[in-house]
């Protein structure tokens, strides 16, 4: 991406002045297409999107693929966000994780072609293609219902889970008290429990059919 090979250009002075502005400023500015205000955000939250990409996908040139993808929709749509809707950091880790996500879908799918077309005499046994089965459809299933959180909740969930952070490391991180951050997290985990919930039923009929 032009922008981003080109985000580290510019003057000591500049990266100073950048440095000094918050993140919703930075935006601003790259929503008018200023690259060193790209290079600035790029430099404060492209390894923590690394971070939750690697934790998704479990793949070192998929995680990087997936945070240029991210920082392309931060050049390209800075203008659409909205600052009343949550942080600069919280809907970059939106933005990755969905990116991340929509990743695993295509890559599960491309495995489950490949899987038709084995040779038939090296196709796994029943029992080995319903475990698979369970894992993809677990994994994708939990990871679209972390995209489907409230902004807030999947903040602190992407941050706890997929960050590593600890609860009182988040509520520094994100300027909000420690019991705020422990509501959102239980509250995301309590919508995801419901999740696999509904997920449940196909898992016992999978688990029958083994039988």
């Amino acid at each position: 991406m032009a922008a981003q090979e080109s985000a580290y250009d510019g003057t000591a002075e500049d990266a100073d002045r950048f440095a000094l502005l918050d993140d919703k400023a930075l935006v601003r500015l790259v929503a008018d297409a200023d690259v060193g205000a790209f290079g600035e955000i790029y430099r404060r939250h492209s390894a923590a999107l690394y971070g939750l990409a690697l934790r998704v996908l479990r793949d070192d040139a998929l995680a990087a693929d997936t945070v240029q993808e991210a920082f392309l929709v931060l050049w390209q749509r800075a203008g659409a966000y909205q600052p009343d809707r949550g942080n600069v950091r919280g809907w970059l880790y939106a933005v990755t994780h969905h990116k991340a996500v929509d990743l695993v879908r295509r890559e599960d799918a491309h495995q489950r072609r490949r899987a038709h077309l084995h040779d038939a005499a090296e196709v796994p046994s029943a029992d080995d293609v319903s475990a698979h089965a369970l894992a993809v459809i677990a994994r994708t299933k939990v990871l679209e219902a972390v995209d489907g959180l409230p902004p807030l909740q999947r903040e602190c969930l992407l941050l706890a889970y997929f960050s590593g952070l600890t609860r009182m490391e988040i509520a520094g991180l994100i300027g909000a008290p420690l019991g705020t951050v422990k509501s959102r997290v239980r509250s995301g985990l309590s919508r995801l429990e419901l999740v696999l919930a509904e997920f449940a039923p196909a898992d016992a009929a999978l688990s029958r059919q083994r039988g």
